[in-house]
């Protein structure tokens, strides 16, 4: 009898269908575990990918995927509808040996349980979050849709990957009582294994040069913690003795709050002491996390946050809410856990700005440390082949 790892090298080149409707890096999450996997799938598993895009994200999808299969959004929009694509996951499955959907309320999801009832293959949903919370499925047009097409998908589901316990509490409550398999995010083991420049960062914004960076990284959003993190920076600039601190808040802005948050900045008198720089990527992302001294993420709600990730693979030291389900790292020490209101914001940003440089590397190294046990894309990747492997 083969050993595990042996029989998951015999059947590596297994092909997974890999099915979102957020694939461009605009979408914030989803989409970054979405390339995530493929990218820790890569010389294990063949991967095929079927999503949305609009007309003007194309390109940039397709330089991200080669060989992506996308289609155009329809009717209903807020539904995330691909013109033919059940028709075209349909075609593909025959040759596949999973789908696996992400999101959960989404046309995605739907195209791909008609296809693996049609060809018979298994299906694995990540969720995103979805039920994490009650408000998040308790409008009535998502009990509608419950009642008439989720239950009917989710019963013929294979498996649920959730990325923490959390999100695995809030899906029995939620009654499916199907197979979980409880799998969080990972790193490419690069970032964790090289320092990266931060020479880059300083040639796109030369005014970060001589300042001590606070970093947020992600969608510019109410939801992300944004409501209480200017007023909190606010207050924190006012204890501050060292005034070379700076806020810098990178990301898409997600359905124009972006402006919203612009006026608050302006009213609160901040406009020297924050900076939004919009998207980020790559490898400008990469040298943005190596000028920073500490990240923030002071999110209301998260499936697994992979910007946190990247920053614990970066060595920054993290402030993050109770509520991006992450609790390990401040376990290991590479990070404040607090509860995702103003005043503990505002203790935690102080002592971190009143930390010595040296003090808040020692915090990341400990973050860092962690990531390299048990987040990398070997250790993660090895935990989705074997559930791909049990069905």
């Amino acid at each position: 009898m083969l050993k595990d790892g042996e029989m998951v090298k015999s059947k590596s080149r297994m092909k997974i269908g890999i099915i979102s409707s957020l694939l461009h890096p605009r979408s914030g999450g989803p989409a970054s575990v979405v390339k995530s996997h493929v990218e820790m799938l890569k010389g294990k598993a063949e991967t095929k990918i079927f999503g949305l895009a609009k007309k003007n994200e194309t390109l940039e999808v397709e330089s991200i995927y080669p060989g992506v299969s996308l289609f155009k959004p329809g009717f209903p929009e807020r539904w995330f509808r691909g013109v033919g694509l059940t028709d075209a996951l349909c075609e593909n499955a025959g040759s596949l040996d999973i789908l696996h959907a992400h999101m959960f309320w989404d046309h995605t999801v739907f195209a791909s349980w008609k296809a693996s009832r049609r060809l018979h293959k298994p299906l694995v949903i990540t969720p995103h979050g979805s039920v994490s919370e009650n408000w998040r499925y308790k409008s009535l047009h998502k009990q509608i849709y419950r009642i008439f097409i989720l239950e009917r998908v989710l019963r013929d589901t294979s498996a649920i990957h959730a990325l923490n316990k959390t999100e695995e509490l809030a899906l029995r409550k939620f009654g499916y009582k199907g197979r979980i398999d409880v799998i969080p995010n990972g790193v490419p083991e690069k970032l964790l294994e090289t320092r990266i420049s931060r020479q880059k960062a300083i040639q796109t914004w030369p005014q970060f040069k001589d300042k001590r960076v606070l970093l947020y990284l992600g969608r510019i959003w109410k939801g992300k913690g944004m409501d209480i993190l200017i007023p909190a920076w606010k207050e924190v600039l006012k204890k501050a003795e060292n005034n070379g601190w700076h806020l810098v808040l990178a990301g898409p802005d997600y359905r124009g709050y972006g402006k919203k948050l612009k006026s608050q900045i302006v009213a609160s008198g901040l406009e020297k002491n924050i900076t939004m720089t919009g998207l980020v990527g790559g490898q400008e992302k990469e040298s943005l996390m190596a000028l920073a001294e500490v990240f923030i993420l002071p999110s209301h709600s998260e499936g697994f946050s992979m910007a946190l990730l990247e920053a614990m693979a970066a060595g920054l030291p993290c402030v993050y809410t109770d509520r991006c389900n992450f609790p390990e790292l401040a376990s290991a020490g590479g990070g404040i856990l607090i509860k995702d209101e103003i005043v503990p914001l505002i203790d935690a940003l102080t002592v971190v700005i009143k930390n010595s440089l040296g003090t808040n590397k020692s915090i990341g190294a400990k973050g860092r440390a962690l990531g390299k046990r048990h987040y990398t894309h070997k250790v993660i990747g090895k935990k989705l082949l074997k559930l791909y492997h049990s069905l």
